[in-house]
């Protein structure tokens, strides 16, 4: 295997010299960049390999996160306790949520702990749970992940202050062009590995607990049978005054009409006499 990775070592930095003979950048430190950026490339893509004697002595890295379900007689009481906990365990809630509805109230927590800390604050939450509904801890071992960044970082960082030696060496401009080019991929690629650490690290050092809580109210009786016939009956009266009140708004709004409907018909009524005596 190690045979096997000198080799493909060997053709990468071949072709990257090759590059930057094409690119006609003829420093010779150039040979020893590309064998770094080769071996940055072989890091990147080669198979993992179980640990060696040595390399099974470096600190294990993990993830806890755990979620606590429960049911309480006072939410409004257990957030309090919850909150005096937080000191101590120098914790903090980086989230958190309130829902109430007519059968609940609910509390959803986020908290954030020291890694070593961890059991010692997800046993306390759980002593004052009334009924647990649900409890869980996961841990994620991200020991791989956690050197294989560390590693990548430090040789990009190498890189780039080969990248540097080189710039202040370089004579023409074409050449500083080039070398500023690359400069600046190596500080991207550096900028989001360093990114990437940084909230790994975060992860294994803060371990997270979500804890969701709740408080069953009482059911309420809003009325009677008698009381609700009462109700409906006191709704039935006031609509239909309602009603009427606006049907006589309405009706007052046509008075012309009203008056000339009644001028007509004492017309017809005047006209209907006036036929009948003169037919005397």
């Amino acid at each position: 295997m190690k045979t096997l990775m000198r080799t493909l070592l060997l053709i990468i930095t071949t072709f990257i010299v090759s590059s930057c003979t094409e690119s006609r950048l003829t420093n010779d430190n150039y040979a020893e960049i590309a064998y770094l950026e080769a071996m940055d490339i072989m890091e990147f893509t080669a198979v993992k390999h179980p640990p060696t004697p040595q390399e099974s002595t470096i600190q294990q890295k993990l993830i806890k996160s755990g979620r606590i379900q429960f049911e309480t007689d006072d939410v409004a009481h257990d957030y309090q306790i919850i909150q005096s906990f937080l000191g101590p365990y120098q914790a903090y809630i980086e989230n958190e949520n309130e829902n109430r509805s007519t059968q609940q109230i609910n509390y959803n927590l986020v908290l954030r702990v020291p890694a070593p800390e961890y059991d010692s604050l997800f046993a306390k939450i759980t002593a004052i749970a009334k009924k647990i509904d649900h409890k869980a801890t996961n841990v994620e071992d991200v020991t791989e992940r956690y050197y294989d960044l560390s590693t990548r970082i430090k040789n990009k960082q190498q890189l780039e202050n080969r990248y540097l030696k080189l710039l202040d060496k370089a004579t023409e401009v074409k050449d500083m062009l080039e070398i500023e080019r690359n400069l600046n991929d190596v500080r991207i690629e550096i900028e989001s590995l360093q990114g990437q650490f940084k909230y790994l690290s975060k992860q294994i050092n803060y371990s997270t607990i979500a804890v969701d809580f709740y408080e069953t109210l009482p059911y309420t009786y809003h009325s009677s049978p008698r009381e609700g016939f009462l109700a409906r009956l006191l709704t039935a009266i006031t609509n239909g005054w309602q009603k009427l009140l606006s049907f006589t708004v309405v009706a007052i709004s046509f008075w012309p009409f009203l008056i000339l409907t009644g001028l007509a018909i004492l017309a017809f009524k005047h006209f209907k006499k006036l036929k009948i005596s003169r037919s005397k």
